[in-house]
């Protein structure tokens, strides 16, 4: 389209895929009622309006623009990406995220705790008694101690002299993120995000116990194999049946195939490769011809 180009609309698509489980593109047209664009719709703003009773599968897509507005959009005019469906919508599609939103806010309160402990001086939280159990320290007086030590701990004050008009004792309140072994709580979480994701902490260089030079390539592999290629599934899947009979293509007849001949982390190696095909010659499965071709030798012409 004008405002943006295909590679910016198709990481934006492949986002939604992975958070929401859902992907929509407007379908721009000419005066002709033909496709010449596609712009796309955020998946936050965006729901299906269909009849309770049944009595239609989807009326159209109610999409909210700012100050509260809404546009429905017939089905035809959206191409809708999805994962699957979605038990409680049949409409929708479903996030392999949604069964670990527990150890995504696991991650996100590790990370705002370990915030939090480092802007108040590698210490968890404290309280303050008085060491003279005689002495009585008054709400003003309290104040000014909890004042003067939040300011002198916290932020970029953290590490200053602290000075108190008071003798005080200061005990630690909650366990520190070494006692909680935060690293391994984390850890064991995002292994699991990782993989509703399709992908691993080796394949995105991540430190992690088990990354090895011999198993990076195995990691990539796996992340095309089961991260990237099923959501180009969807995408093929989407645009064949809603886009293909746009321009006069029968999805019974045409299919869409994305080349990875460039992508050599899916080329069989040609080790393994060679030995299969030594394999079929033996067993008499292939003929001469195809030997050679998969060898990497020309055909045989006769």
């Amino acid at each position: 389209n004008t405002d943006y180009d295909s590679a910016t609309r198709d990481i934006a698509v492949a986002l939604s895929i992975a958070i929401s489980g859902n992907a929509y593109l407007y379908i721009e047209r000419d005066g002709y009622g033909d496709p010449i664009g596609l712009y796309w719709l955020d998946h936050r703003h965006i729901k299906p309006i269909y009849p309770l009773d049944g009595s239609a599968y989807l009326t159209y897509w109610r999409y909210y623009v700012q100050g509260g507005q809404y546009v429905d959009i017939p089905p035809s005019e959206v191409l809708h990406f999805r994962r699957g469906i979605d038990p409680e919508n049949t409409r929708l599609g479903l996030s392999q995220l949604t069964a670990m939103l527990r150890k995504i806010c696991l991650l996100n309160a590790a990370d705002g705790y370990s915030v939090s402990i480092l802007t108040n001086m590698g210490v968890p939280g404290l309280v303050v008694t008085p060491t003279d159990k005689s002495v009585d320290i008054d709400d003003d007086a309290a104040g000014e101690i909890k004042y003067r030590m939040d300011k002198a701990s916290t932020g970029d004050n953290a590490g200053s002299t602290i000075v108190l008009s008071h003798s005080v004792a200061l005990n630690a309140l909650g366990i520190s993120p070494e006692k909680l072994s935060l690293d391994k709580l984390t850890a064991g979480a995002a292994h699991f995000v990782f993989a509703a994701l399709g992908t691993s902490a080796e394949a995105l260089g991540l430190p992690t116990a088990t990354k090895t030079y011999e198993n990076y390539p195995t990691a990539i592999k796996a992340s095309w194999t089961f991260g990237i290629m099923p959501v180009l599934a969807i995408v093929r899947s989407a645009i064949t049946r809603s886009l293909f009979p746009e321009f006069a293509l029968d999805p019974r007849k045409y299919c869409l195939e994305h080349d990875t001949t460039q992508i050599p982390e899916l080329q069989e190696a040609q080790t393994e490769k060679h030995k299969r095909a030594i394999a079929a010659w033996d067993a008499n499965a292939i003929p001469l011809n195809v030997f050679l071709e998969e060898t990497g030798r020309a055909p045989d012409d006769l």
